[in-house]
Parts: structure tokens; sequence; C-alpha cells
């Protein structure tokens, strides 16, 4: 996971990948998959895997908008080529922080004997 960075921005996230990423077109919704994980949830785009905080959730929940813009750059590069963008619909959002809430709080500690 350390060749791919997330910046947060007004209407989303960018995401930064080191390797290729070719976006397809039309892709939307169908071109990510999301799926709740222990510190929040992971998103896959094309075989692309970034893990999103569940801070990152509480972002996309409150912003303009929940735009994942690709950029793709690497350590010597000046400029990062832009690879196009897909929205992801706020209901989704607040599914998986509701699923993450509800999975972290009925975590049962064991009774003692």
């Amino acid at each position: 996971m350390t060749d791919k960075k997330i910046l947060l921005v007004n209407d989303g996230l960018i995401a930064l990948v080191t390797e290729d990423l070719r976006l397809r077109e039309n892709a939307g919704d169908t071109g990510i998959e999301l799926a709740v994980a222990e510190y929040g949830a992971t998103m896959t785009v094309d075989g692309h895997q970034f893990s999103l905080p569940v801070d990152i959730l509480t972002h996309l929940e409150t912003s303009d908008g929940a735009n994942i813009y690709f950029y793709v750059s690497s350590p010597y590069e000046l400029i990062a080529e832009y690879q196009g963008c897909i929205p992801i619909d706020r209901d989704e959002i607040l599914k998986l922080k509701g699923a993450w809430e509800y999975m972290t709080s009925s975590v049962v500690e064991p009774v003692p004997p």
C-alpha cells in the first residue's frame, strides 16, 4: 500500500498511484468495489486496492461530493497525470460508515469466569 496516497479535497479525494491505472470509460459506480474493513473500508478499482480509514469515510460523508480523482505519479515526477474520476454515491458511504460503526460497537468482551 505504500505506492498509493490519498489527498482530501472539498469534493472528495485524490488518489495518487505509482503504477499505471487506466479507468474504463463510463466506469461509474460499477468500476469501484467498496467493502467494510476493521479500520474503515477498502476501495478496489480495476485491481488496485486503497485503504480508507474511518476519517476518510467521515470526510466523504461531510464533503460537497464524493468524487474520487485518480492521478499517476512517481517520486521523481513534478506533474501527476490525470487518469479520470469516479463519483461514489453518498448513500454507499453512509452504509459503509454505519456498517463499520455497528461492527466496532458490537465487539463483545469476554466475561471473566
